[in-house]
């Protein structure tokens, strides 16, 4: 009697401890290659993130093998599978998933410069405006939140959904440049320096549009979502993320920024970030004086004088019946 007493006491702890948040686990995707330095980035700043919200907490990370970003997104929506991903800042995501509405790398996606021909470095010196930049094509992602924010500055895109495709395109020149996010675009050059030999990484102009990447996490995971939002504040404002930055191999080489004199800077709107972000916040946004010495242009576009785009994401077809 005393043994099957002891047994189901046993049992039930192992219940509640199964149960209890203390051994929560966190499902996220695996990594899109061996290459995907992306990846551990945002997983070494979601334990962080995790850590910093309640020191008292215990979870593991279980990786999911990744498939595309469209199918994550649909795992999501139905939390099944994934719990948490990080996708590039977009409102209609809302609609199915949770965002963590602070930047992993303080919006330095946004900051935009280009890959081009060596041979066409002339037509880049010309460009000093965005009506000048409009009789180009840009190469970009098909499935990208960056391609609607380029169209809706009338900007000309050519899109691929495969990802090595887009510098196919560019050596073939069906787009006349690549905007790469600012920690991108030198290092990609320099490792396909064999295949495109061609290429150059284009310095004295600057893209710009309020753009980052959130943590995201499943809609019946509110309580997680909130622990995050907690936590990447926290990481913030004691400057942390910066930190984190500054040692990972994803975005250390942009360190410490340098201020170039004469930078063209070129500044597009992004109406498709989530509402209510104040994206002149210097604790959570790099801002353009990070980069730039003495800026000779800034151009704004006002959405208003545009024709609408749909907000849709794009990947949101898959969610479609």
């Amino acid at each position: 009697m005393h043994y099957l007493i002891a047994c189901f006491l046993l049992l039930s702890c192992s219940l509640v401890w199964a149960n209890s948040p203390d051994a929560s686990e966190i499902r996220i995707p695996g990594p899109r290659s061996s290459l995907d330095i992306s990846h551990d980035y945002h997983t070494k700043l979601l334990r962080l993130a995790l850590a910093e919200s309640s020191q008292a907490d215990h979870f593991t990370l279980t990786e999911i093998p990744f498939s595309s970003e469209k199918r994550v997104l649909a795992e999501m929506s139905k939390h099944n599978l994934i719990d948490v991903y990080w996708f590039g800042a977009d409102k209609s995501l809302s609609r199915h998933v949770l965002p963590v509405t602070v930047p992993t790398s303080r919006g330095l996606i946004g900051f935009r410069k280009f890959i081009i021909h060596q041979k066409n470095r002339s037509v880049f010196d010309a460009i000093e405006n965005l009506t000048q930049l409009r009789s180009l094509t840009a190469c970009q992602g098909t499935y990208w939140p960056d391609t609607k924010i380029l169209q809706n500055a009338r900007l000309k895109v050519t899109t691929s959904t495969v990802y090595e495709d887009l510098f196919k395109m560019l050596d073939a020149e069906r787009c006349d440049y690549f905007p790469r996010g600012y920690h991108d675009y030198t290092k990609e050059v320099q490792m396909r320096s064999a295949q495109y030999p061609d290429f150059q990484s284009y310095d004295p102009l600057l893209l710009h549009y309020p753009f980052a990447v959130f943590f995201y996490v499943a809609k019946s995971s509110s309580e997680l979502a909130e622990k995050l939002q907690q936590g990447m504040k926290k990481l913030a404002q004691k400057g942390a993320i910066t930190a984190h930055m500054q040692q990972h191999e994803l975005t250390r080489h942009v360190f410490p920024m340098q201020h170039t004199d004469n930078v063209r800077l070129l500044e597009i709107a992004n109406p498709y970030l989530p509402d209510g972000l104040d994206t002149k916040d210097e604790t959570l946004w790099l801002q353009p004086v990070n980069f730039t010495r003495n800026t000779v242009l800034q151009q704004q576009i006002s959405t208003k004088a545009l024709p609408e785009i749909s907000t849709q994401s794009a990947f949101e077809t898959v969610l479609q019946p």
